[in-house]
């Protein structure tokens, strides 16, 4: 597909000053940097996944919070922290240091964000509106501090490599990792809090958290030392706010791409947000939630495999709506089975692991090429704020997604720790299966509108470095 000549005269750049990128930078990054890179979403998510599979449960059954009031706190305060990534993203792209411009935020962030997700998991000797206001401070700040990491994090994709088949890899590596980190934590977090805990559910969480926090810390100083930035933008690169606007809502992949992610993070927060409710309370059998999360998780990691031969026969775009229409026949299917039928259950979800590992993976390795996508067209390098976009979309999906969860268990009348009627059985179901598929069915249809392949990709890279020239 090539560059139509709209787009060409779309592209209003100064031409005679050089441009973002240093060169067109197809450099073979080495395994260990890769692995260094990749590791870093496995600390992510040792964080990301104990909050979005626990803490809602954490809040409603150990913490002492009614599920409307949590998902209402999901709500705010997501959206709240979905305002702050664009001033992430903006502090990103005005950063200037000699260790890079975002490679600092894992030196400097990953300590504070360690401590925010203990206190989350914190129970202090509070009456209940003290509750209330210690779980939306101690929230607000962990988001916050999730930002200023996990956003120049992600971005690196984009600064370290050019290539679209590195990219691809860089993503792959790191997804598998995310799995593996999430694997962790959905299966030892309630085999820890048992353990560690001893009888007392307030302590076993968040001596968990203690454990997982100092974990994360170690793997993102390792991702700090060995990784590099080599695509960079010029020092004296001006963003003003109508450049920025442009940089985000003219750029029709970026804003695909979020909506893509808002769509799958939202299926995701509701998914595993009511894995919990649903082996416990629809099919009566709790010990099944950690072997649920194993078996799971480890398809999913299987999945992570196969993605860059998929993505090399099929194309980026192609082998991502493969993965996404698993997801939703086997997420569909998963809901019709009923509660009894405990072989079907895995076998459903088995499928909808190895699905959604194509999306997941694919995604990330489709985000940097709408960092030189922008560039081309706007003149300015911005990962920060491209990033920041993406990390505002997925924001917004888990406050929704938190907040449906809240506000479903809500009217279909949830009761904590008691026998659930048929209605609420059927809540629940909805958010574990038919509600997450319907989702991915959406963003199937998203991606049937994104057109970036490799001929016009490398296009525009030829384009930019010609400027340069």
């Amino acid at each position: 597909m090539s560059i139509n000549n709209a787009e060409l005269s779309a592209a209003k750049v100064d031409v005679s000053r050089p441009l973002g990128a240093q060169e067109h930078n197809n450099a073979k990054l080495r395994m260990i940097e890769k692995i260094a890179y990749g590791s870093g979403d496995f600390a992510n998510n040792l964080i990301f996944m104990t909050i979005m599979n626990f803490l809602l449960f954490f809040y409603t059954d150990v913490f002492g919070i009614s599920a409307m009031v949590a998902g209402t706190l999901f709500l705010v305060t997501r959206v709240e922290d979905a305002l702050d990534d664009f001033i992430t993203g903006v502090f990103v792209d005005h950063t200037h240091s000699r260790w890079g411009k975002l490679r600092p935020y894992l030196l400097f962030g990953s300590i504070p964000l360690g401590i925010t997700a203990i206190l989350c998991f914190t129970t202090p000797a509070l009456n209940a509106s003290g509750k209330i206001v210690y779980a939306y401070v101690t929230y607000i700040a962990l988001m916050l501090m999730y930002s200023m990491v996990g956003i120049p994090y992600s971005a690196m994709t984009a600064a370290m490599t050019q290539d679209r088949q590195e990219r691809v890899s860089l993503s792959s590596i790191r997804m598998i990792f995310a799995v593996i980190g999430g694997l962790i934590a959905s299966v030892l977090t309630p085999i820890l809090t048992t353990v560690l805990g001893g009888g007392n559910p307030a302590t076993g969480y968040q001596l968990t958290m203690v454990i997982f926090a100092a974990i994360a810390i170690a793997v993102y100083m390792f991702t700090f030392a060995k990784t590099k930035e080599r695509v960079t933008a010029e020092k004296n690169q001006k963003l003003p706010l109508a450049l920025i606007l442009k940089i985000i809502f003219r750029n029709k992949y970026l804003m695909l791409m979020s909506l893509l992610f808002m769509l799958m993070l939202g299926a995701y927060t509701l998914k595993g947000g009511a894995a919990m409710y649903y082996f416990t309370y629809n099919m009566g059998k709790p010990d099944l939630v950690s072997i649920y999360f194993l078996v799971t998780t480890v398809f999913m990691l299987v999945g992570m495999f196969t993605v860059p031969v998929l993505s090399k026969k099929f194309g980026k775009r192609n082998a991502l709506c493969l993965g996404l229409a698993v997801v939703v026949v086997s997420n569909v299917a998963l809901y019709f089975v009923g509660y009894a039928n405990t072989a079907l259950i895995f076998v459903c979800s088995i499928f909808s692991s190895l699905g959604i590992a194509l999306p997941m993976a694919l995604a990330w390795g489709m985000i940097p090429d709408t960092v030189e996508y922008a560039e081309w067209k706007h003149g300015a390098r911005a990962e920060g704020i491209i990033y920041s976009a993406s990390s505002f979309a997925q924001k917004v999906a888990m406050a929704i997604g938190g907040s449906i969860s809240g506000i479903i268990l809500t009217v279909v009348r949830y009761a904590p720790n008691a026998v659930q009627t048929p209605v609420a059985q059927n809540g629940i179901g909805m958010m574990m299966a038919l509600i997450p598929g319907l989702l991915m069915l959406a963003g199937f249809i998203v991606m049937l509108f994104y057109n970036m392949d490799d001929e016009k990709y490398n296009k525009i890279v030829e384009e930019i470095a010609s400027r340069r020239n």
